[in-house]
């Protein structure tokens, strides 16, 4: 034992190895490989036996505290041994923060001097770990696809950790960063709520084909469901042909949208461009559920909608409820705000679209052929606006073995109806092909008349248009305060405008109006009130019978400042108006005027 306290230990190895697969990553070991041989004074091995040895770690090669403290009984064979420090206390990351330095004691007898931890070459890099530079892990230097969603520690991500325009969309999959991927601490710091990011579930992700034959109903429907689940979103449909055998409900604060790519080509039913959505439910159930229902601030976007048994041999459409629709019962009891339509093509509905209790609605680049009703407007309490809406032939034109279909929706169709709308607005609006092309009257209201009160529509109207229409504007029944139509072109209507018997207290202004093809007659006013100014007139009397271009029999009628283009008779007003007033117009002789209200009806200023 004398010896033995001057024995010395010889050191051998000091590692410690982390071995892992590119696949998967160990955490670092907290214990160190430690090897020595114990000899006496004398350089004389030691023999074999157990020790106990009590290993510590310092910052200093003399003095001061331990850091780390552990004790093992050890065995030797010829005087080497082997441990694994840490096995008993084990090591801290921190023990490895400075220059470290081993004690080492043998049976109650120190070793000196301590002997200095040190690298093992290729160690050495890991210092780069601790030192890493700003802005050194670049868009360069990540693999794509390397970094995964499950390798990202919550919250590590902040934005002091980017460097700035590192992280480009090349980078990103589509989809794959969606609002519950971030922290909220970064819509913070960008002035952002969470659901101001919209989050798309593409419905190929949901199980939908697009071959159009696959149902795909429930893909789409259950992507529709995720987005809503999350708040919101957008249902995304790529391009491709997609049978839905039922029907769609695109829910609150959720967009349907999809890939258009040819508005306005009549063919996009049969080429299959952009996203095209095939309806089959309901035919024979004109009133039942629709084939898209909008909710409060839904929004259908960029989808073409096709009825695959609107077939040739039909003399007359077959019947289906509307294509889209804010949920609807008879008589219309709640309202449904802010629902959307955007640039989306129904190429041959029965009933197209119908906003009835949809204030704040908005239609912007619609197009199609609805063969029996195109937009149905009621109950909006609150400036719906329609534009860029063109409804032609995209189902017929050129195909003579549809003519019959065509021919009924002449003999009944309608284009644009508006029953009740308060400060309505409508730009750049086309129909082609409709008994009526604009048809306004009387809305019988809701259920409780307190809160749904019938009415009628008042708005500005501007840059419509009709053509090959029975009837261009009829007007039933519009507000007093009245309907205001700008820059109009009505063409080859039998008659361009017709205020009923029923219009009593209608008012209607046309400024800048152009009439122009085979019509027979331009205006007729039985009741309410038409005021033509700075309107353009040409083509009446197709049948050559002495056609007036203007006949009132009724309320009242003002024509000023327009032009009669056309050789014939130009007005006939009768005993039964309540005033006429016939000023400052171009091409009018007072032959062409048929006077029977006598001092009732005003002429003056007219030019021949």
């Amino acid at each position: 034992m004398t010896e033995m306290k001057k024995a010395y230990i010889i050191i051998i190895l000091v590692i410690a190895a982390l071995v892992a697969s590119g696949a998967c990553l160990a955490s670092v070991p907290t214990k160190m490989s430690y090897q020595g041989k114990l000899t006496t004074s004398s350089g004389a091995v030691a023999p074999d036996g157990t020790y106990s040895m009590v290993f510590r770690l310092y910052f200093l090669q003399t003095g001061g505290t331990p850091l780390w403290t552990e004790t093992q009984s050890v065995e030797t064979r010829g005087g080497v041994f082997s441990v694994f420090l840490g096995s008993v206390t084990p090591l801290a990351s921190t023990a490895f923060s400075g220059t470290t330095w081993l004690s080492v004691e043998v049976n109650g007898s120190l070793i000196t001097p301590r002997a200095q931890i040190v690298s093992v070459g290729y160690a050495m890099r890991a210092a780069v770990a601790e030192t890493v530079p700003d802005g050194s892990i670049t868009s360069a230097k990540i693999a794509s696809r390397a970094v995964t969603y499950s390798q990202i520690a919550s919250n590590s991500v902040s934005a002091d950790k980017l460097q700035m325009n590192a992280v480009t969309s090349a980078k990103i999959n589509a989809g794959a960063v969606t609002a519950d991927k971030l922290d909220p601490a970064v819509f913070t710091a960008l002035g952002l709520t969470a659901r101001s990011v919209d989050a798309i579930f593409n419905v190929k992700d949901y199980g939908a084909v697009g071959d159009g034959v696959a149902d795909d109903t429930t893909a789409f429907q259950n992507a529709l469901n995720a987005a809503s689940a999350r708040g919101g979103g957008i249902a995304y449909a790529p391009t491709g042909s997609y049978k839905i055998a039922t029907h769609l409900n695109v829910p609150a604060n959720v967009t349907l949208q999809g890939v258009w790519r040819a508005p306005t080509a009549n063919n996009v039913w049969r080429d299959n461009v952009g996203t095209l959505l095939l309806a089959y439910e309901g035919e024979g159930s004109p009133d039942g559920t629709a084939f898209i229902t909008l909710n409060e601030n839904s929004t259908l976007k960029g989808v073409a909608i096709f009825y695959s048994e609107q077939t040739a041999d039909l003399s007359q459409p077959r019947q289906y409820p509307y294509t889209i629709s804010i949920p609807y019962t008879n008589p219309q009891t709640t309202l449904t705000d802010n629902p959307s339509v955007i640039d989306c093509t129904v190429i041959n509905p029965y009933q197209c679209l119908r906003f009835a209790g949809a204030g704040r609605h908005y239609v912007h680049g619609l197009y199609g052929q609805p063969l029996y009703m195109g937009i149905w407007v009621d109950m909006c309490y609150d400036v719906g606006r329609i534009e860029n809406v063109h409804f032609g032939p995209y189902f017929t034109e050129g195909l003579p073995q549809y003519q019959a279909l065509a021919d009924w929706q002449r003999a009944n169709g309608t284009g644009i109806l508006f029953s009740r709308s308060d400060w309505q607005y409508v730009l750049n609006t086309y129909v082609n092909g409709y008994n009526y092309g604009y048809h306004f009257v009387q809305s019988s209201g809701g259920a409780n008349q307190e809160i749904l009160p019938g009415g009628n529509t008042s708005g500005n109207f501007a840059g419509i248009a009709a053509n090959n229409c029975n009837t261009a504007v009829l007007i039933d029944r519009c507000s007093p305060t009245g309907v205001l139509i700008a820059s109009g072109e009505f063409v080859a209507s039998d008659r361009a405008v017709y205020f009923t018997l029923s219009a009593s207290d209608s008012v209607v202004g046309m400024t800048n109006c152009s009439f122009w093809g085979a019509s027979n007659r331009i205006a007729t006013v039985a009741s309410g009130m038409l005021s033509l100014s700075d309107c353009s007139m040409r083509d009446w009397n197709k049948n050559n019978n002495g056609e007036y271009a203007v006949v009132a029999t009724g309320g009242r009628v003002s024509i000023s400042g327009c032009s009669f283009a056309t050789n014939g008779n130009v007005a006939s007003i009768g005993s039964g108006i309540t005033g006429a007033i016939i000023i400052g117009n171009q091409g009018v002789a007072t032959s062409e005027i048929s006077n029977s209200a006598g001092s009732k009806c005003i002429t003056a200023n007219n030019v021949p």
